[in-house]
């Protein structure tokens, strides 16, 4: 079977990326030549010696044997295991029998990378493969990521109520932006009517809980359990249309 595989260290979360139009032979070579300490791949090699026990031989994606390099090379980047941070290959670039990658090539890769969707299973498979794993120790480097940006931006330096006004303007950006619905992707169109008789029209939970003064969990709590009822307003939640909200809107 032709694809892609990896050799992954779980410790460190490091990989060798490869491609094999077999597979299977391809990585019975690399264990082959691992166990007798003769690996053309320094890097991979002391990995083995120092984490043979652990090291996962995987198989990540079935392709054609005329696409091995394409896929490859998607992985590499993805991964970026040519960096000794993260991985253990020693080209940056997919090759086979010591050719390169075209630039034609590259762009099919290129062209190919952003036409690709994971679907629900593959993730869901990701998921179940990792419930109870570890995840691996976030480097200082990524830990003072975000004072190091705050620190750049003088954010440190301010006092409470400077940084309170930046927070408040920014919300009140918020808000004046999505003002207009059409801006916020995937609306769920509501209207309160109230004992009163009186009627109210929303965009959006967010929005008929910055109108009400209500929490969206209490609106969401309304739908799920009350049939739209909520008595904290004294009023009852009913899911409407675009349509129906556009007509209130231009009377």
């Amino acid at each position: 079977m032709s694809g892609i595989y990896q050799i992954y260290n779980p410790i460190n979360n490091k990989r060798y990326i490869g491609s094999s139009i077999n597979v299977e032979r391809r990585l019975k070579e690399h264990l082959r030549n691992l166990e007798k300490n003769r690996h053309c791949n320094d890097h991979l090699q002391s990995a083995y010696n120092k984490y043979k026990d652990v090291l996962q031989f995987q198989f990540l994606e079935e392709c054609e044997p005329d696409e091995c390099l394409i896929f490859e090379q998607y992985y590499l980047d993805y991964y970026k295991s040519y960096i000794r941070e993260f991985g253990y290959n020693i080209d940056p670039e997919a090759k086979y029998a010591g050719k390169h990658l075209s630039e034609e090539t590259k762009e099919k890769i290129r062209q190919k990378a952003l036409c690709r969707k994971i679907s629900k299973e593959t993730i869901e498979k990701i998921r179940l493969k990792n419930l109870g794993k570890k995840r691996p120790k976030q480097s200082d480097k990524m830990k003072n990521r975000w004072d190091i940006t705050k620190q750049y931006f003088g954010y440190n330096c301010m006092s409470e109520e400077k940084k309170k006004e930046i927070i408040d303007k920014i919300r009140v950006k918020t808000i004046e932006r999505y003002k207009d619905y059409r801006n916020k992707k995937n609306n769920i169109f509501i209207k309160a009517i109230f004992d009163n008789g009186e009627c109210k029209y929303f965009y959006a939970y967010k929005d008929a809980s910055r109108q009400l003064k209500i929490d969206k969990g209490s609106i969401r709590y309304a739908f799920k359990f009350k049939n739209g009822r909520c008595d904290k307003i004294k009023a009852t939640f009913v899911k409407i249309t675009e349509k129906e909200y556009k007509n209130k809107s231009k009377k």
